[in-house]
């Protein structure tokens, strides 16, 4: 590595490059602590006809089409052995990205904290309870 000090003029951007690649690097630090979850045998069949129905996203819907057409098959595609088709890209593109909202709504899950009740001493009457209300001062 060079030892000669960054210009001025880059170092905001070198600032910016060692934030990514931090975020990164947390990123996938995170994602090793996850648990991994069990995959059966894939049933091409049932991928298939999820693929053409009209709850499956437009990506997924993109690659029914091309294996109509003959061009790939589902065996290849789950497999990923078809990674030469654009449809194909755009389908684990945009399993990635909902990988990724995932990941994050999971990670919030985890750092928010559970809200906690507030217990009274038992034996307390109930008459004295004045949480429930509200009073305005001036």
């Amino acid at each position: 590595m060079i030892n000669e000090p960054v210009p001025a003029a880059l170092q905001s951007a070198l600032g910016r490059l060692q934030e990514v690649a931090a975020a990164i690097d947390t990123k996938l630090i995170r994602a090793t602590e996850l648990p991994e979850p069990e995959f059966g045998q894939i049933d091409h069949d049932g991928v298939a006809r999820f693929a053409v129905s009209r709850d499956a996203p437009p990506e997924m819907r993109a690659v029914a089409t091309a294996v109509a057409q003959g061009r790939t098959n589902w065996p290849e595609v789950l497999n990923g052995d078809a990674q030469d088709l654009p449809e194909v890209r755009e389908l684990q593109a945009a399993s990635f990205r909902k990988l990724d909202e995932e990941l994050a709504r999971q990670l919030e899950e985890q750092s928010t904290p559970e809200p906690r009740a507030i217990s009274r001493p038992s034996g307390e009457d109930e008459e004295d309870d004045f949480s429930t209300h509200t009073y305005l001062r001036r």
